[in-house]
């Protein structure tokens, strides 16, 4: 379990790229759904004329029928309004058209936003995808030194924060900034100099916004890292409760949990308050911009420059672009705080994977001769080597044990083979062929693994052990749990192969997990099989009956074993001792204890306790090895 400091600033990993790069690629991004945005934006294009055609029956009523003006429709004709019938006559017409008008706006409007809605929802499937992808493609490096909440948060909150870009940005921006141009074209045609008093204010609205968006930027990007981890957080200590109630550390999450949220509120304040004086400015200039327009209005009226219907109709749009602009300053702080989620899941995506296949990779065969380990390194950090100059040999059906104290390097040996870390130096061979050069399902096909900590994922217990092949027959997965000891219990419980294992398997016993995890393996019937310990979580009476079993499942296998207990080991063919990332010594168990060296002192030193369910003609005491290496 993490135990970062709440009090500590965000480190680099929690902080977004430029917010210039991540608008150019939310751009690149949103192309991918262009026939989309053109239905969307074609449909808001409509709206937007439609929106900005309504007030003109209004216009024509008052200036051609209430104050008895000749109505010139243009194209349409001209039109007297001098008697009762012909006002009625007039304005019935001018009201379907105003009626006509609004269902087309309706129509439009409810359309657009219906393609924005869909085409956003499957933006967020498209990069929650990408990302939940990309993170199984990392390497086990990458997730060691990120923490899983942050990683469920960014799949999750973050690149849902894609929807709020459209809808704070296209739909609340893009969209009525063509109504505003539109509108605006109107009113140069109705009275320039009204219109050029009514845009005056605008260079002063840009200015304010520029100065605020850093700042709201600033703010979001502080306030969703503390978010992260106080999700983190969360996640953790849900993990380990086990832990936490145990070791009697309620009180202690309370404060960290406490800690964290304070400071996500914090932050959430200065992001809501900057957004706020976004907002009150706004308003500001926009009634000084409202104030010059009723000052100049006056006087053209007055002149005669312009008619009382075409004064409402400016008067109108302008109050409709203030509105707009109101109402999007509102939004401005959302749009900036959604811009900064999807750039933490671009930040993901960006992310360049450890172990990637090189372009010419080839599929690796069946296993014919054997795996060598030659001249391999391995340094999760520079300067600090796990593995260093490690070289052996395992012809295709030996069984290697490992053995050495915790920390000697014995698990991150193991998941050379399949690749799950890279070699710094050296390399690992399959027939020869270095890993590297080969397909990673070519490769990761021949490999079953069984941890030491057992992997159960909420489901079945028949799901469960699927995961090893997915096309596998019932009596297929039945036969894997007979081989691992497990078919016994499953048959106890109320719904047999179906019962569900809770999260993490927390249903079961550690020891019936590590026989459904065991069972797995062996259901996949892959040709190289890496035991970290299978053992660790049964009981001696148990163990007994399992390992004959397990002696036969190996058979015909390369099988690579870390072991702790010497019943473990007692089929293996070699056993390698590790220390220090080096091997140290190489031979059998009685070999090994007669040489009187690293292997000897292990087993005779306080790593020994216990009892083994094997003798041995050295050392007749039985014994077993301990290790606390993850």
């Amino acid at each position: 379990m993490s135990l970062f400091d709440p009090r500590q600033p965000l480190s680099a990993t929690e902080a977004t790229p430029p917010i210039g790069h991540i608008y150019r690629r939310i751009a690149r991004f949103m192309l991918e759904f262009k026939s989309g945005l053109a239905v969307g934006v074609l449909l808001s294009l409509v709206t937007s004329v439609a929106f900005a055609l309504l007030p003109w029956p209004i216009r024509y009523v008052i200036d051609g029928v209430l104050l008895n003006d000749r109505l010139d429709l243009g194209v349409l004709g001209h039109y007297a309004t001098e008697t009762t019938s012909q006002k009625v006559r007039v304005s019935l017409g001018l009201g379907a058209a105003y009626l006509a008008i609004q269902l087309l706006a309706a129509l439009a409007a409810s359309a657009s936003f219906y393609t924005f809605a869909r085409t956003a929802l499957y933006m967020i499937h498209t990069l929650r995808g990408r990302m939940v992808r990309h993170l199984r493609q990392l390497s086990l490096g990458y997730h060691a030194d990120q923490s899983t909440g942050d990683m469920i948060f960014r799949s999750i909150n973050d690149a849902r924060a894609i929807q709020e870009v459209m809808i704070f940005g296209v739909q609340a921006w893009i969209i009525p900034l063509f109504q505003v141009t539109f509108m605006v074209a109107l009113m140069l045609v109705l009275d320039p100099v009204l219109t050029l008093a009514a845009v005056a204010v605008g260079p002063i609205l840009v200015v304010t916004i520029r100065l605020l968006t850093t700042r709201i930027q600033q703010a979001s990007q502080e306030s969703r890292g503390h978010l992260s981890r106080l999700t983190s957080l969360i996640e953790q200590t849900m993990s380990s409760i086990r832990a936490v109630q145990v070791f009697g550390k309620e009180g202690t999450e309370a404060e960290r949990f406490d800690s964290t949220s304070r400071n996500f509120i914090k932050t959430q304040l200065r992001f809501r308050m900057t957004e706020q004086a976004l907002s009150v400015s706004t308003m500001l200039i926009t009634g000084l911009g409202t104030a010059l327009v009723l000052v100049v209005a006056t006087s053209r009226v007055i002149h005669g420059a312009v008619t009382v219907g075409s004064l409402w109709i400016f008067v109108n749009y302008m109050q409709r672009i203030y509105d707009l602009l109101q109402q999007n300053m509102n939004l401005y702080g959302l749009l900036q705080d959604s811009v900064v989620g999807v750039g933490r899941a671009f930040q993901v995506l960006d992310t360049k994977p450890d172990i990637v296949e090189q372009p010419d990779a080839v599929a690796l065969p069946a296993l014919a001769t054997g795996i060598e380990l030659r001249h391999v390194g391995l340094a999760y950090r520079p300067g600090e080597p796990v593995l260093d100059d490690v070289s052996f040999s395992v012809d295709r059906g030996q069984k290697i044990a490992i053995v050495g104290p915790t920390g000697a390097g014995k698990t991150s040996l193991i998941s050379l083979i399949p690749r799950l870390y890279d070699v710094t130096s050296g390399a690992v061979l399959f027939d020869g062929i270095d890993v590297r050069q080969a397909t990673l399902t070519s490769l990761r096909d021949q490999v079953s693994l069984v941890p030491q900590e057992p992997l159960l994922f909420t489901g079945s217990i028949r799901d469960n052990i699927l995961y090893g092949r997915r096309d596998a027959t019932d009596d297929e997965v039945e036969a894997a749990a007979r081989a691992a000891r497990a078919h016994e219990f499953i048959t106890k419980l109320p719904e047999g192969y179906h019962s569900d294992v809770g999260q993490r398997g927390a249903k079961l016993s550690v020891g019936q997990q590590q026989r459904i995890a065991i069972a797995r393996a062996f259901l996949k019937d892959a040709a190289v099989l890496l035991l970290d310990e299978p053992t660790s979580a049964l009981d001696l009476a148990t163990e007994s009956d399992f390992l004959e079993s397990l002696d036969e499942l190996m058979r015909h296998r390369t099988v690579f074993i870390i072991a702790h207990r010497l019943s473990t080991i007692r089929s293996a063919d070699r056993i390698l001792v590790l220390d220090g990332g080096r091997i140290v010594e190489d031979g059998s168990h009685a070999e090994l204890l007669a040489a009187g060296g690293a292997y000897h002192r292990l087993y005779t030193s306080s790593l020994v306790h216990g009892v083994s369910s094997v003798r041995n003609p050295v050392d007749p005491e039985p014994v077993e090895f301990e290790s606390n290496e993850p």
